[in-house]
């Protein structure tokens, strides 16, 4: 086991505009513990903690593919979270390779304001096969960029970054490191956090992930593209 594990890196990455800093390494309870400055923790539903290793040896929890969740709707997350100026961050294994070609949705992460469901950001792996999703959606503008032929067995590392209209106001998509496209971004997202969940589209009763994943962060800031390529390496 490493002396500083990966997500203590990822916390010196604009540390005072992280919102929630999960590791997902706790080993008995259901608070998942938030390591940034809030230290608010989320609630566990169903997960197996410490079912497998993250790539720095640290544990990580299984999530079952059918209705298993974290609940990240804390107080310190809906004070702080910004939907126009934001960088989110999720890794990923599915249980085997038969899920890229399940022809089911899964959700690493859905993040959803209380204006209602079309106004969220999500990172996913698609109903399609061997494709993963990177989407924002605020009313009737939907941005969704789709990565296909990725069926990767590994741990993956999906991160979306929203620069905000004082940072040229793109949505900036990157895969393992891989800046995979930029989009122009809509219009900022009205009302405060309704819904934030880890592994799931909302409480465990859709598109539940399937396998066991790794640290997740959310910042109220845009990363550059150098360090959103520099979290994604181990």
């Amino acid at each position: 086991m490493f002396a500083y594990s990966y997500l203590d890196r990822v916390k010196a990455m604009k540390s005072l505009s992280i919102v929630g800093a999960y590791g997902l390494n706790d080993i008995t309870g259901t608070a998942i513990r938030d390591f940034s400055k809030n230290d608010d923790a989320g609630t566990a539903s169903g997960i197996v903690l410490a079912d497998d290793i993250f790539k720095d040896g640290r544990p990580a929890p299984l999530f079952d593919g059918s209705n298993d969740f974290i609940d990240i709707d804390t107080t310190a997350m809906g004070a702080n979270i910004d939907f126009d100026l934001f960088t989110c961050m999720a890794w990923g294994k599915v249980s085997g390779a038969s899920v890229w070609t399940d022809s089911t949705l899964r959700q690493l992460t859905k993040v959803r304001t209380s204006t209602g469901a079309d106004h969220q950001f999500s990172l996913s792996k698609t109903s399609s096969d061997n494709s993963v999703r990177f989407q924002r959606q605020v009313g009737g503008q939907t941005l969704t960029h789709t990565v296909g032929s990725f069926s990767s067995t590994d741990w993956f590392c999906m991160v979306i970054v929203c620069t905000g209209t004082g940072g040229g106001n793109t949505v900036r998509y990157f895969l393992n490191g891989v800046l995979e496209s930029t989009d122009a971004s809509p219009d900022v997202m009205p009302g405060t956090l309704s819904q934030a969940w880890i592994g799931s589209n909302n409480g465990g009763v859709a598109n539940v992930f399937d396998g066991h994943m790794g640290p997740y962060v959310l910042w109220n800031t845009n990363l550059s593209d150098a360090e959103a390529a520099y979290i994604s390496r181990i």
